[in-house]
């Protein structure tokens, strides 16, 4: 599966990184990409695109991004079918659970999370 990474290239121009899975399991394959075609070393203002499959999607995905906070290691998202369809790939904490949290920090259950749905911050 290919990722994008978005941003500001150096100067004032925009770049893409591309990450995607090679050939073997432990191989990954990445590109930079700008406008004028020359390399480039840093990236700022980094911005994700995010494919939405159903406009009438979107609603959720804006709760669920809203909930991302740099004090934050988890978000705890109501589980929705668009939710759990989503994460399927991701190691969830409990199965059993209201809510499916979805770590930001690696993959380590052990952490506070944050609900998404109360629009309440960590502290």
């Amino acid at each position: 599966m290919r990722r994008y990474l978005y941003g500001g290239a150096d100067g004032f121009e925009s770049g893409q990184l591309t990450a995607e899975s090679g050939t073997k399991e432990t191989s990954l394959r990445c590109a930079k990409l700008n406008v004028s075609g020359t390399d480039f070393e840093t990236i700022r203002d980094i911005a994700l695109k995010i494919p939405v499959q159903e406009e009438s999607d979107l609603p959720e995905y804006l709760r669920l991004l809203s909930a991302i906070s740099p004090k934050c290691s988890y978000i705890a998202a109501e589980r929705t079918e668009l939710i759990e369809d989503v994460f399927r790939d991701i190691p969830q904490h409990s199965e059993d659970t209201y809510f499916r949290y979805i770590v930001l920090t690696g993959y380590d259950c052990s952490l506070t999370p944050c609900r998404y749905s109360s629009g309440k911050s960590c502290g």
